[in-house]
């Protein structure tokens, strides 16, 4: 699986090297030239050096702000991994090992702690007379935004903010009479194809009569109250057709399961983990209602004064024969957020002896 990835990987650096020699060739322009021209400046690099915070990280979010003026990619996750870390870290006064792991492996969710109450505001004030809709409302109205694997809010939640995001944006296509594109606009599909998700969150909290609330397809007004209402409705049945009416069965355990699959494609390799926590909004990355396939798969953490110390895990194993005890014994134990030795030592000869469970000498 390892020599497949470094494959494919370089033969996608092989062809992007040859677009710039054909796109200089065609402008008549020396190759290294164009690589120079497009080489952000030393001294306009995004860097933070020992900033005020006292801390500097990164959730696969946008590495400099959206005005920064060298173009650096356009793949970036939303930002609410890395407000919630910002939230941590900035009221952190001791890290240990013990209060580390809890920030890698947090299920709190940003995005709902910013868009559900706005949403919940607007239906105190509507008439739900359906007992089932009701009983969504109240079960999520409850909800702390930590998607815990026992938590009935989280699954609610992301339905109800799926159907937002249809309502809002799906009509504006039509409008302009351009057929939907289906996928995302980076590897994260959580980005769609719509304006970022924290254009909505703006215009949610500030905007209430913003433009783009109104809907194309009807002769009346909409704003941003009518359009979660619709969301809500829509989201209510779709629920009750999917998942039914039994709010047992809205236990975000039944949903968000650790299944990690074979890069050959093949099901016989793939291994489950059980129920974790997290949806795809949170530190502890996890999905928005189905299997969870990805997400911060190595965890490490290192007390850089007794590197010997050190833990980690993986959700998978140390070897790639499906024959072997080691090929998925780490899964559980990274779906349940904790974590194994590292066994950092100088030598060999520091191991512990019970640590050393097999060797393997080369010889040139």
């Amino acid at each position: 699986q390892r020599y497949i990835f470094k494959e494919l990987t370089e033969v996608a650096t092989f062809l992007i090297e040859r677009l710039v020699d054909t796109f200089a060739r065609d402008i008549g322009m020396d190759p290294a030239a164009v690589r120079r021209k497009n080489l952000i400046p030393k001294e306009k690099m995004p860097l933070a050096i020992n900033p005020d915070e006292g801390f500097i990280m990164s959730a696969n979010g946008r590495p400099a702000s959206i005005s920064y003026p060298f173009y650096l990619g356009y793949q970036w996750d939303t930002s609410s991994r890395t407000r919630r870390i910002v939230d941590m870290l900035s009221v952190a006064s001791d890290l240990t090992y013990e209060s580390m792991g809890k920030i890698q492996n947090d299920a709190h969710d940003k995005f709902a702690e910013t868009f559900l109450p706005v949403f919940l505001q607007v239906m105190a004030q509507s008439d739900v007379s359906d007992p089932f809709a009701a009983k969504l409302l109240a079960a999520v109205s409850q909800w702390d935004y930590v998607a815990d694997p026992d938590s009935f809010g989280t699954i609610i939640w992301l339905r109800w903010l799926a159907e937002y995001r249809k309502a809002t944006w799906d009509d504006e296509w039509p409008a302009r009479g351009i057929e939907k594109q289906g996928g995302s606009w980076g590897f994260s599909g959580d980005n769609r194809r719509e304006p970022m998700l924290e254009v909505l969150e703006f215009i949610t909290r500030e905007n209430r009569d913003s433009a783009w609330f109104d809907d194309s397809a009807t002769p009346e007004r909409e704003n941003r109250d009518d359009i979660i209402r619709k969301a809500f409705v829509s989201a209510a049945d779709r629920m009750k057709r999917e998942i039914g009416d039994d709010l047992a069965k809205y236990a975000w355990r039944n949903f968000n399961i650790l299944r990690v699959r074979s890069l050959m494609g093949d099901e016989s390799l793939a291994r489950e983990g059980g129920p974790v926590p997290g949806d795809s909004f949170t530190v502890n990355p996890g999905e928005d209602g189905g299997t969870v396939g990805g997400g911060a798969s190595w965890r490490m953490l290192v007390d850089f004064s007794d590197t010997a110390t050190s833990v980690g895990t993986y959700p998978g194993g140390q070897s790639e024969s499906e024959n072997s005890p080691h090929y998925a014994d780490l899964m559980k134990l990274w779906a349940s957020g904790t974590y194994a030795p590292l066994r950092m030592v100088k030598d060999a000869a520091s191991l512990p002896a019970d640590a050393v469970k097999q060797s393997m000498v080369f010889i040139p």
